[in-house]
C-alpha cells in the first residue's frame, strides 16, 4: 500500500556468501550461495530464504551425511553372541578418538552390550 513502510529488512540482489562444513565422513564447501533479493518482513522469513538457498547448492547436498557403515558391519536386530562373535567400533567424540570392543553378552540383549562396552572406555 502506499505510504506504508515495511518494517522488514531488504536484502539487495548480489548477497552471497559461501559455507564450509565438515561432518568428519566429508568436508566440502560450497559455491555461491544467494540469498535471493527483496523484503522479508520476518526473521523467520529470511532464514527460511537462507535454509533454501543452502539447501539448493548441489555441493552441500552431496556432503549430507549421517552415520556410515563399512562392509564388515552387522545387523544388531538379531541377537547376537559378541563373546564368541566379538564386535568393535570407532567414534571421535569432542576430538576424541574412541575404539569399543564389544566382546561380551549382558542380558540386556545387544543395545546394553553394547552400552556396556562403551562404559568401559568412555
Amino acid at each position: 500500500q502506499e505510504g506504508v513502510q515495511s518494517s522488514g529488512v531488504t536484502i539487495d540482489a548480489g548477497a552471497e556468501f559461501q559455507l564450509s562444513l565438515d561432518n568428519r565422513q566429508v568436508a566440502v564447501t560450497s559455491g555461491l550461495i544467494t540469498v535471493p533479493p527483496g523484503t522479508y518482513e520476518t526473521a523467520a522469513d529470511l532464514a527460511a530464504a537462507i535454509e533454501t538457498a543452502i539447501n539448493a547448492d548441489a555441493t552441500i547436498q552431496s556432503g549430507a551425511a549421517g552415520a556410515q557403515t563399512t562392509g564388515g558391519s552387522r545387523n544388531i536386530n538379531s541377537a547376537i553372541d559378541f563373546g564368541v562373535d566379538p564386535a568393535q567400533f570407532e567414534f571421535n567424540l569432542n576430538g576424541t578418538d574412541y575404539t569399543i570392543d564389544v566382546d561380551t553378552t549382558t542380558g540386556g540383549g545387544n543395545l546394553d552390550s553394547i552400552q556396556q562396552a562403551t562404559r568401559r572406555v568412555v
